[in-house]
């Protein structure tokens, strides 16, 4: 679901909480309990689907100060910005600020031409979201925030080691090399499929969206607990592994809808990330992107400066941001145009 055909703002508050609150637990980690608890919720009513969904989007993009170390920074302007517009709104509800983020996501412009900072103290970067890489073999991979990978291909297998939070994966198919995920002590192995896998705390979760992949545990079972070798999961179906199992006897294997499938892996959404970037630069990466073409009716409202987090295929989400962000107006000027005056 695109942006600009949310319906979070439209959404019962109640259901938009009860979605806050899933998403916080699952942040810091779901117990397998949890996690069929919540996929029980989901299940429940189509409209848990949809807030989870657009919520995941938001929660992702809100978390992304905290994991490049500019939380402070962040905070500190946002006490600015209230302070100095504080008569203007004096509290906003969650379900309220999970739609304006779903929108056109986090933002935290840098004021006015005049209160520009120096570039030098905050340097203009641009990043597109998710971060996306290409292996050797041609299989793509897409990390999500704060996720790492290593990678080690040799004549007999492709291995990748996810060091760290969540990846999915497009397979090329190469029968006589194993493409190998390990996570914790599990080892996913496809040849020729898309899945994800999630490393928390206590489990990897298994996601396979195209094909299917067998999951076993790289550790060996005591020989009074032979276990199960390994698991197939096909597409469709999602995989829960406790870490602390020396086999994957211990696991749970569901089949799951399109519905929580995209609630799963809505952070797979194409968006940009702008850190004091001149509003110039950002109008020409998003005219770039797309048939909606963004101006400037006064070239000089160019040189503001922007950050935050952005769906890349919402020029017009885009504009109205800054519209509410700055003091400019986005106006139609044409079918396929909108100029910021």
């Amino acid at each position: 679901m695109k942006p600009s055909e949310s319906t979070a703002g439209r959404m019962s508050p109640d259901i938009m909480a009860q979605a806050s609150e899933w998403l916080a637990r699952r942040d810091a980690g779901f117990a397998p309990s949890e996690q069929a608890d919540f996929d029980t919720w989901l299940a429940a009513d189509p409209r848990h689907a949809v807030a989870a969904t657009e919520l995941g989007h938001a929660w992702t993009m809100l978390n992304r100060p905290r994991d490049l170390g500019r939380a402070n920074h962040v905070l500190l302007e946002l006490a600015t910005r209230r302070e100095r517009r504080g008569r203007r709104a004096r509290g906003v509800a969650w379900a309220g600020l999970a739609a304006a983020a779903v929108l056109a996501m986090a933002v935290v412009p840098f004021g006015e031409r005049s209160e520009a900072p120096d570039s030098e103290t905050f340097p203009s970067t641009v990043t597109l979201r998710p971060m996306l890489q290409t292996l050797a073999d041609g299989s793509l991979v897409q990390l999500n925030v704060g996720a790492e990978i290593s990678v080690e291909f040799s004549a007999a297998q492709r291995a990748i080691k996810l060091v760290r939070g969540e990846a999915h994966f497009a397979v090329v198919k190469d029968p006589a090399r194993p493409f190998v995920v390990s996570a914790g002590t599990l080892e996913v192995r496809a040849v020729g499929t898309e899945f994800a896998v999630r490393l928390a705390p206590e489990q990897v979760d298994v996601l396979v969206t195209e094909g299917k992949v067998a999951a076993a545990s790289s550790v060996a079972p005591a020989a009074s607990e032979p276990g199960v070798a390994q698991m197939l999961v096909p597409a469709g179906r999602r995989v829960v592994i406790p870490l602390a199992d020396a086999s994957v006897s211990g696991s749970r294997s569901e089949q799951v809808s399109p519905a929580q499938i995209d609630a799963a892996l809505a952070w797979r959404g194409k968006h940009v990330e702008f850190t004091g970037t001149p509003l110039a630069d950002a109008v020409t990466l998003f005219n770039r992107q797309n048939t909606l073409q963004l101006s400037f009716a006064d070239p000089a409202h160019g040189k503001l400066r922007v950050s935050g987090v952005f769906w890349l295929d919402d020029p017009e989400g885009f504009a109205r941001l800054l519209e509410a962000s700055f003091s400019v107006k986005a106006v139609r000027v044409g079918p396929g145009a909108i100029a910021i005056q």
